[in-house]
């Protein structure tokens, strides 16, 4: 984890993930590697104690905003476009 600031940010986080995709029957391989970004906002002192209330824990800030910047896909981005093409339209469906 580091400072997020430079990026517009307040955290950001390096991440990968592997594991095997079921893609129509067949299964994949697949390796990707992302930086994580968040944004945070202050929690009012009424936010924080209906969550604690509620049992939640007392947290000073929530992320507001999460970005994701890819690094690296294996096998390349093209195998994946049917999953990308998914994403943006559910992401458009949400007002993303």
């Amino acid at each position: 984890m580091q400072d997020g600031q430079s990026h517009g940010h307040a955290l950001r986080v390096k991440w990968k993930v592997e594991g095997d995709l079921d893609w129509l029957g067949v299964q994949r391989r697949v390796c990707m590697s992302a930086f994580s970004s968040y944004s945070l906002r202050e929690q009012s002192k009424a936010s924080r104690a209906a969550d604690v209330a509620a049992g939640n824990p007392d947290l000073a800030y929530r992320i507001h905003r999460h970005a994701i910047e890819l690094i690296e896909i294996e096998p390349p981005l093209l195998f994946l476009r049917p999953w990308k093409e998914h994403l943006e339209k559910e992401w458009q469906a949400c007002g993303a």
